[in-house]
């Protein structure tokens, strides 16, 4: 489907911006890991998650239906960055990410107790999924000619949405990233990969596919490795945007981009007070399932917290688009999903994930059919930004 046809199907959906006094404001969510199922506003899944916040989003928006990612985290998240397939972008599979020792601060005790299994490998460091797929930073010893471990992110040259949307100096929008960066390779700029894309600012964890744990993790703010940081990454990151909010220029028009890494390995109970009293009184020898399904619910809160955070007045002139960045893995997935034909695959379970989008004339609480994909979102965010 070519991005005219997509515009073509918002024309649809949203009134005109150009008459708008400032240009609109974005915040782009990603979820990783979920598929259509694990929403409760989608009538799809057997078990959905509580989505509470995500569900008012479907109720003040647009909720698609027939949206399509591609089957793993980078290389969705590179579609929507450059407006480009993989095939073009060249990222087909998890980058492999820089090679480097990042510090991890040790794990709180009051998290401890938490840990769903202490004996797990980091999925941050090098161990990922299907014992190095691209997941951690570096080559695993004995590997070294291994062109799984040698792939490719996006080319430094790339024209990135941040950068594509700061270009207009009549606009003169302002961006920032947080959270989950799995793109960048020490061709495409390192640990500088964010601002190489035109993110003004990012901060956040970027080893690989996912935090170390929970509750520890190595943190990079601007292309500057930390010693790490302690306390609920999904939360943390909300924190981190939310301080960003505070302190950005505030004449001028923003994007927000909120990678969380929620609800990917490793599956470890979020703290209670993210999570409904029923969820939390029964995470208690709970199974990873049920513990995956209470990561969404308390990623689902952050988000509520994170929109409560931005004036009225601003927020409706915000377009918010939550979206995941592949199916769910198919040791999470619950009926119509088949667990061989989930993440990974390009079964429909693999690659059919959420996508609603709220903002300014926007039409409420509908769901559209649209054929769209995640390599649309990048012409579209122009096209309401008016440039």
């Amino acid at each position: 489907m070519t991005m005219t046809r997509y515009c073509a199907i918002f024309i649809l959906l949203f009134t005109s911006v150009a008459s708008a006094e400032k240009a609109p404001n974005f915040i782009v969510m990603i979820g990783d890991d979920m598929g259509v199922e694990t929403v409760s506003c989608y009538p799809v899944g057997s078990k959905p998650a509580k989505t509470p916040h995500i569900d008012e989003l479907c109720d003040s928006g647009v909720r698609f239906d027939n949206f399509w990612s591609q089957a793993v985290c980078s290389p969705t998240r590179a579609t929507i960055l450059t407006g480009q397939f993989g095939f073009r972008n060249g990222v087909g599979t998890p980058a492999t990410g820089p090679d480097i020792d990042y510090p991890v601060p040790e794990l709180p005790e009051s998290a401890a107790s938490e840990w769903t299994d202490p004996d797990q490998p980091n999925a941050g460091m090098g161990m990922g999924m299907g014992g190095g797929m691209g997941m951690g930073a570096g080559v695993l010893p004995g590997e070294e000619d291994d062109p799984l471990n040698q792939r490719p992110s996006i080319t430094k040259d790339a024209y990135g949405l941040p950068a594509a949307l700061g270009a207009d100096e009549s606009l003169a929008y302002q961006s920032a990233a947080f959270g989950k960066w799995h793109l960048a390779s020490v061709e495409n700029g390192g640990l500088d990969h964010p601002a190489v894309v035109g993110f003004d600012y990012y901060e956040g964890n970027y080893n690989g596919g996912s935090p170390e744990s929970y509750f520890a993790w190595s943190k990079v703010i601007n292309g500057e490795i930390t010693d790490g940081q302690t306390g609920y990454v999904t939360s943390e990151t909300v924190n981190d945007a939310l301080r960003w909010y505070e302190q950005r220029d505030k004449d001028r028009p923003w994007l927000m981009w909120v990678a969380f890494n929620a609800p990917h390995s490793p599956y470890s109970p979020p703290p209670a007070a993210l999570l409904s009293e029923e969820t939390a009184a029964a995470l208690d020898g709970a199974d990873e399932q049920f513990i995956y399904r209470a990561m969404i619910e308390a990623m689902d809160t952050e988000i509520g917290r994170l929109l409560s955070e931005i004036p009225e007045d601003e927020l409706a002139n915000t377009y918010v688009m939550f979206l995941g960045d592949n199916g769910t893995p198919g040791s999470m997935a619950t009926a119509p999903v088949a667990n061989d034909r989930a993440k990974g695959r390009v079964h429909q379970g693999g690659v059919n994930v959420p996508l609603v989008v709220a903002g300014p004339g926007v039409a409420a609480g509908e769901s559209t059919q649209a054929l769209a994909n995640s390599v649309d979102l990048f012409s579209t965010v122009l096209d309401l930004a008016g440039t």
